[in-house]
């Protein structure tokens, strides 16, 4: 079990858009029961019971929380056909943003990245979507990708980050 926990202002984001998305019981319990949540189905209304049992997860020190949200978050998230709809759109954004300040990013097929990452990743981030660098954002993006699945294939693309990167001060610099 990663041992990351699913951040507060993460499970009242993720709970009022699913709730409002599967908006009733018997799908909410399906997808959590699918999922790997805790068997204990919590009652109240569809926020609540979202909102519970994301926190019950974070709680159960036997599943790990950050695949839980991912496996919730997947069909939502890779959901094609709403596409075209510009409420499902808005709310997709709403996921990304909240997950983002939290230093998390959600992954097509229901994988959160960033839960095992350290500050100084996200620094990197921050500082490549701040300057606009289209191909170290390529190669960041491929090594976090990696960073789980493919770890020397991460290292490569870690490498072609500062490669790329001293580039770009050697250029500035010249």
């Amino acid at each position: 079990m990663s041992g990351t926990k699913i951040p507060s202002a993460v499970i009242a984001e993720v709970s009022d858009i699913l709730s409002s998305h599967y908006y009733s019981h018997s799908k909410l319990n399906t997808l959590f029961q699918r999922c790997g949540a805790p068997d204990e189905i919590p009652t109240g209304n569809c926020v609540d019971k979202c909102a519970e049992w994301l926190r019950a997860t974070n709680s159960d020190e036997t599943r790990d929380a950050i695949s839980v949200l991912g496996c919730v978050l997947q069909e939502f998230m890779d959901f094609e056909k709403g596409e075209e709809d510009p409420v499902w759109k808005a709310k997709k954004e709403r996921v990304k943003r909240t997950l983002e300040k939290h230093g998390l990013s959600y992954q097509m097929g229901g994988t959160i990245l960033g839960a095992l990452t350290g500050t100084p990743t996200r620094s990197l981030q921050t500082i490549i979507r701040e300057k606009d660098l289209i191909g170290l954002g390529t190669e960041f993006e491929r090594a976090l990708i990696s960073v789980q699945s493919d770890p020397p294939a991460a290292i490569t693309a870690a490498c072609a980050i500062l490669e790329l990167y001293l580039r770009l001060i050697f250029r500035t610099k010249a």
